[in-house]
């Protein structure tokens, strides 16, 4: 059949079927294709039929050609912006795995605020007891009821506290018979009596005499390693360089080999030249001036031990205090001041005799110009050391919010606010992130918001001391926080430096750790300008309902987010590191009262780049060296304050309170593992650690069932078609008190041996680790010792405080 092309239409337009017949199952020899002469195109004159392409002008090719590459130039531009947009929107990327109050809250901080703040602290004295002391007290007041806190729920409180105040610090070299003596004058120069020359905190008054010994950092194995070497300690005077260890454990281990005085110095090769440029053209101390640091190793006012420091009240006279007779607080037994490292070159020039250092200890570098000779000086060294004694007013700003839903339950927030030299990384950083976490809150109120649990924040007094100022608020309420904080948030030296986090905190509080850091971006270095984020995001309504680990979660990590560089700078050291780490608590500071004597669990976060430790505790760590090294652009205060901000909402408004026992194991594993390889070498007796293991294991395997019963809890409370949560009030307090009753139960309520406010069965300073925090205080002091009564003991007990621990956990009824 023919088909014209008027006959032709679209259902006509299909592929005819072809249909092989094959005869005989045999395929044909060869399949003939017709020509086009025989059967012509019948579709010649369709549409769809090929047509050679139209010929175009020169002129269209060239517009053409121009169209082209002009669209692809816009589609590269446009990927730049949107990486661009990335990079600037990134901030709030992590704000999807926040509440709506925290965003909100992270979104009000500003770096410009920080910036206001450090400028006024760092403008005037802030000495423990001075006028300018009073008055950023009653800024940090002033702001509370800026930012909109209820003026009856902003306190001044004051307290008479017994402090030390420098008169005469001078050390000199012995003339020989006919000269006059060497002497440096630390006090002599000064004019400004509201700023004082460095000295100790708590130090020992006194005149000592003796040669001079370099005991390198002051430790044990320093010690062992001069007597090995031939040198004599006792009745010298020894120059012992910060770090390492805590200044009181210096002193107090230069008095258990009988040396009659410290003198305290920065090195160089730790924190000076050899490490880089120094200040004012790099972050590194110059060699002219000391550094301040606390010789007491107690709990609170030491004339007033175990009660509070109010007007009026009874306390001990001086001269017991510092008696061998006072079991109460370690005060120091030997004179102690600090020098700067020129004065200690010009010192240990006096050390003529005796092996180079570099044969005695290992791996030692020096950075003053000296021989670092180890043996006795010529000369006669001589140290005077008089202090002034008296009773001073300090003041804690206490702001408070009361709860909505469990109004007994407490969160608490402190910040050091006093310092000799008004430093700006510390603690002068911790005031202004203090500040930024009061803008944030005031900010939510003003939004309706009420915390579900009751809210402390204090700016606390008299803490360069020694955590006297938290010891006496302690003292104050011990029996209201015993029994209702829940955490303590301490906000010290926060910003060191622009550099990777760093914290340490009680091991219950590392998976909220975790994921508070993912939801902050980390600040960028390199900037210079404090720009605010303020661009919204995606808010998850539901984050951080339930604080357990999702380990999905820290694999996706953002890759600007904190916990991203926090784990980078872990893996530094860790390479196989899964998670960042956090340090015990008490690692870089005296072990805070609160985790010590109460059993709250504590957490310190702070951003570090590893130099800030060069001019912290001197004259040059001030606001000029914050804009120029520290943080330029006051970012990291303002990330800073967001982790607290972040870390308190969840405290204050979860569900559950978000402690992880299971992480709590962990550590209570690290100490058996530690205990067991310590005896491995231990002759002078041996330890059953049976019943420790069989308490570990039973603790982990209730960890593990809390953990499991919270999740259970949360599904059930969950309702799905509105995606809240519908609270079982009573069933989640009574998880809650068991949370909180475990974190008790790893209390001693008679203390350590020698050490009676020191209460905590697991976190301690411990002799054994010259005084460095140790797992297991209580055994190791004990090996210390080494009587086999008292480490039965000590390991008897601490087995009994984890069984209890676990029983808190495990119980629902008691049978």
């Amino acid at each position: 059949m023919t088909l014209s092309h008027e006959q032709f239409t679209e259902e006509d337009d299909v592929e005819e079927e072809v249909v092989l017949t094959v005869k005989e199952k045999r395929r044909p020899s060869q399949l003939s294709i017709p020509s086009e002469k025989a059967h012509p195109n019948l579709y010649v004159d369709s549409p769809r039929a090929s047509r050679a392409p139209p010929t175009l002008t020169k002129a269209e090719e060239r517009r053409r050609k121009a169209i082209g590459a002009g669209s692809v130039v816009v589609l590269i531009l446009l990927v730049l912006v949107c990486i661009a947009m990335i990079k600037v929107l990134s901030g709030n990327e992590h704000l999807s795995a926040l509440t709506p109050n925290q965003k909100n809250f992270m979104l009000a901080t500003k770096a410009a605020g920080a910036k206001e703040t450090l400028a006024y602290y760092t403008a005037d004295s802030r000495w423990a007891g001075s006028n300018g002391d009073l008055a950023m007290a009653q800024y940090i007041a002033d702001k509370a009821l800026d930012f909109g806190f209820p003026e009856d729920n902003v306190k001044l409180s004051e307290y008479e506290i017994l402090l030390n105040e420098p008169i005469s610090l001078r050390v000199g070299i012995v003339g020989a018979p006919g000269t006059p003596d060497k002497v440096f004058d630390l006090t002599g120069s000064v004019t400004d009596k509201s700023k004082p020359v460095p000295y100790h905190f708590y130090s020992l008054n006194g005149t000592a005499r003796g040669q001079l010994v370099y005991a390198h950092y002051g430790r044990s194995q320093d010690f062992k390693a001069l007597r090995n070497a031939g040198v004599d300690l006792v009745d010298k005077v020894l120059l012992v360089r910060l770090g390492r260890i805590s200044l009181p454990a210096k002193i107090e281990l230069a008095n258990s080999v009988g040396a009659v005085a410290v003198l305290t110095y920065s090195d160089p090769a730790d924190n000076g030249s050899l490490k880089g440029k120094q200040w004012p053209n790099g972050p590194y101390q110059p060699n002219d001036r000391a550094a301040f640091g606390t010789a007491y190793m107690g709990n609170g006012d030491p004339s007033t031990p175990d009660d509070v420091s109010v007007r009026d009240i009874e306390r001990l006279p001086t001269d017991l205090i510092f008696s061998d007779s006072n079991t109460r607080n370690i005060m120091p037994k030997v004179v102690s001041i600090p020098i700067a490292a020129d004065v200690a070159s010009q010192l240990l020039a006096n050390i003529r005799t005796g092996p180079p250092a570099s044969q005695v200890f290992p791996n030692f570098v020096g950075g003053v110009d000296a021989a670092y000779l180890v043996g006795e000086s010529d000369a006669t060294i001589f140290v005077d050391n008089i202090n002034k004694y008296a009773l001073k007013k300090t003041w804690n700003v206490v702001i408070s919010l009361e709860g909505t839903r469990e109004a007994d339950r407490i969160v608490l927030v402190g910040s050091q606010r006093d310092s000799a030299i008004s430093g700006a990384t510390s603690p002068g950083s911790g005031n202004a992130v203090f500040i930024e976490l009061l803008r944030g809150l005031g900010t939510l109120l003003g939004q309706g918001w009420a915390p579900h649990r009751t809210i402390f924040l204090a700016s606390i007094d008299a803490e360069d001391y020694g955590n006297v100022g938290t010891a006496e608020w302690i003292d104050k309420h011990a029996s209201n926080f015993a029994s209702r904080a829940v955490v303590f948030l301490n906000i010290r030296d926060p910003v060191l430096g622009p550099g990777p986090l760093s914290v340490e905190g009680s091991s219950s509080l590392r998976t909220m750790l975790y994921l508070t850091t993912l939801g902050v971006a980390n600040p960028d270095a390199s900037a210079k300008g404090a720009v605010d984020t303020t661009t919204t995001a995606y808010v998850n309504e539901n984050a951080h309902g339930n604080m357990s680990m999702v380990w999905e979660d820290l694999s996706n990590a953002v890759s600007d987010s904190v916990y991203h560089y926090w784990l980078k700078q872990t893996k530094t050291g860790a390479p196989k590191a899964v998670v960042p780490e956090v340090l015990l608590p008490g690692t870089g500071h005296t072990l805070s009262p609160f985790v010590g004597r109460l059993g709250v669990p504590v957490v310190e976060m702070g951003f570090d780049a590893g130099f800030a430790t060069a001019v912290e505790d001197t004259t040059y760590d001030s606001l000029e060296w914050m804009k120029s090294y520290g943080d330029p652009s006051f970012t990291f205060h303002r990330a800073a304050a967001q982790l607290y901000g972040s870390a308190l909402l969840t405290f204050s408004d979860a569900v559950f309170l978000p402690y992880d026992f299971a992480e709590y194991a962990k550590d209570l594993r690290r100490g058996k593992d530690d205990l067991t390889r310590v005896l491995k070498t231990y002759t002078t007796f041996s330890l059953n650690l049976d019943r420790l293991e069989k308490a570990i294991v039973a603790f982990e395997k209730a960890a593990h069932h809390v953990n499991t019963d919270i999740t259970l809890m949360q599904d059930e409370m969950l309702d799905v078609l509105n995606g809240q949560m519908v609270v079982d009030v009573k069933r989640a307090r009574d998880m809650n008190n068991r949370l909180m009753m475990a974190e008790r139960a790893f209390l001693f309520p008679e203390g350590l041996p020698g050490k009676p406010w020191m209460k905590h069965a697991v976190y301690g300073h411990s002799i054994w680790n010259d005084y460095n925090i140790t797992i297991f205080p209580g055994v190791f002091n004990a090996l210390s010792d080494a009587i086999l009564i008292d480490a039965k003991h000590q390991l008897h007990r601490l087995c009994r405080a984890i069984e209890d621990a676990s029983d808190a956990l495990a119980t629902v009824a008691l049978t």
